[in-house]
């Protein structure tokens, strides 16, 4: 258990590292430039912590004011399936918070 708590501050300190990157506009660009950033941030759109969760919708909603990522994140894989079943899934259990940044993102 010890294990899973440090992975969570370490992945929630990750994101939240790059969600203060991303509130940046002069940013936001190169943010979805690099080659890791965008996948990673998809893999972070299935974590179990909320706060991990949130902080996640919270960068891509940055990086979406960016007119020049929209179609980059539009297209990068696994993107728009996860946010479809995030806002499918808080319609039921998570809170209203998570549906409004997800539809933020994916217009």
């Amino acid at each position: 258990n010890k294990i899973n708590t440090s992975t969570m501050m370490d992945a929630l300190s990750v994101v939240t590292q790059l969600r203060d990157l991303a509130s940046e506009p002069q940013n936001r660009e190169a943010i979805v430039q690099d080659q890791g950033c965008l996948p990673g941030l998809v893999l972070f759109l299935d974590h179990q912590d909320q706060q991990v969760l949130f902080a996640t919708l919270q960068t891509m909603r940055y990086l979406a004011e960016c007119s020049l990522n929209i179609t980059t994140m539009k297209n990068e894989l696994g993107m728009m399936v996860s946010l479809v079943t995030l806002m499918e899934r808080s319609v039921h259990s998570l809170s209203s918070r998570f549906n409004c940044v997800c539809v933020c993102v994916c217009v």
